[in-house]
Formats: structure tokens, sequence, C-alpha cells
């Protein structure tokens, strides 16, 4: 997407928004493993 955009070229009308939800589910990953992390939930954590 961000290439297209740099070369000039007009993405699909779809793109942005499966970039923002590929985004949005990483961040959701990432805060998930990092309240586990917190709270020793998972691995990483001082349980384990």
């Amino acid at each position: 997407y961000f290439g297209a955009l740099w070369q000039g070229v007009k993405p699909y009308e779809w793109m942005p928004m499966m970039v923002t939800a590929i985004g949005g589910f990483e961040l959701y990953l990432f805060a998930q493993e990092q309240w586990r992390r917190i709270s020793g939930r998972g691995p990483g954590g001082p349980n384990g």
C-alpha cells in the first residue's frame, strides 16, 4: 500500500482498510502479550 502511494499509483479502494485491520490485529496481539507478561499468566512472566 505504502509503496503504491510512494510510486504515485492509485491503490485499490479496499487496501487502506486491509492495512488498518492487519495493524489493529497486530496491536491487539502485542497488547495481549504484554498484559499476560505483566500479570504472570504467560511465557516470559515471573512464573514462566
